[in-house]
């Protein structure tokens, strides 16, 4: 049985070109190359079969005003919960800030906590009207992300070396990619 789980990375997302007033070109981290941070491994080879999967995923973002109105927080995977009698809807409060580019990944060698890693980077358009604030913390070099990515995991198996962690054998890039859990200070945002 597929199972759904997310892959999470820890990177910045960088604007590269100011298109127009409405978008901008920007590379994202979508994940890295062998041991991930939430114990799933991935070799290159299998993440190079699922690359067509990315082209024109949307990418998501919860952004919240802090309640006491001092700045802006990003969530995560929020729902809102409706109940109607015995049925309950799950509604994304994630909206829409972009997508990524068709046939624009390549892997790159970024450093992440003093050691080099080997992450699958893409392209993408963020919707800079759509979202100013968080355009503005996009721009700012002292604001990271928390990213993940949805998967569909089909095969896997304990790895061999390290039984800590899942080899994944098989899976498609689903659903979006997710900009999640950094909080904004209003003085990093202005």
């Amino acid at each position: 049985m597929n199972d759904y789980k997310a892959l999470t990375s820890f990177a910045k997302i960088k604007p590269l070109e100011k298109l127009n007033d409405k978008f901008t070109l920007a590379e994202c981290a979508v994940c890295a190359c062998g041991k991930n941070r939430n114990f799933f491994y991935l070799a290159k080879e299998t993440i190079e079969n699922g690359l067509s999967d990315l082209d024109y995923l949307p990418i998501v973002a919860h952004l919240m005003k802090k309640e006491d109105g001092s700045g802006y927080y990003i969530g995560g995977h929020d729902y809102t919960l409706e109940v109607d009698g015995n049925t309950v809807k799950y509604i994304p409060e994630t909206q829409i800030v972009g997508c990524v580019i068709a046939n624009s990944s390549e892997f790159k060698e970024i450093e992440e906590f003093g050691k080099k890693v080997t992450y699958l980077m893409c392209k993408c358009i963020l919707y800079t009207e759509h979202i100013p604030t968080l355009m503005d913390a996009i721009y700012n070099e002292n604001v990271w992300f928390n990213q993940s990515m949805e998967m569909e995991i089909g095969e896997t198996r304990p790895l061999e070396e390290d039984s800590n962690y899942c080899e994944i054998l098989e899976f498609k890039f689903d659903t979006q990619l997710l900009i999640e859990g950094h909080d904004l200070d209003e003085d990093e945002i202005n």
